[in-house]
């Protein structure tokens, strides 16, 4: 069910850097997975549950989306992405589905973690959603 927030203010490396992500976790998903990747990082921006709260900081902080951050430094695989353009990172709309998460729409509701739904082990998750091949999660702490 998608609902309206406000919207988030972003400059434009940081929409670009919103849309590497979403390509980076699902860039060959279909456009309701791709905007509900650009929600999780924008619902752990806004969560107090979260100490960083810009979208570079959710980016790459340590151990959160597997591959950007390889011992500390970004990987050169990300950084491969990261040297797209955003026309090119739009040929699979990455760009719209970061746009449309900052613009308020929200497909995910709260939930802050996603995790391939073949390695989802749901007794651990207080509520989820699955879109396309990724449950959409949060729990307890």
């Amino acid at each position: 069910q998608t609902t309206q927030r406000a919207p988030y203010s972003a400059t434009p490396e940081e929409i670009h850097l919103l849309a590497c992500i979403v390509y980076w976790e699902s860039g060959w998903e279909l456009a309701e997975g791709q905007l509900a990747v650009a929600n999780v990082v924008l619902n752990r921006v806004l969560s107090p549950r979260f100490k960083p709260k810009t979208i570079e900081r959710v980016i790459y902080a340590q151990g959160q989306f597997s591959g950007v951050v390889v011992n500390g430094e970004v990987s050169d695989k990300f950084k491969a992405v990261l040297a797209m353009t955003d026309e090119q990172l739009n040929k699979r709309g990455c760009y719209d589905a970061a746009l449309l998460a900052l613009s308020g729409v929200n497909n995910i509701g709260d939930l802050d973690f996603f995790i391939q739904t073949r390695k989802a082990d749901f007794t651990k998750f207080t509520k989820y959603t699955i879109i396309n091949n990724h449950c959409f999660y949060t729990y307890n702490r």
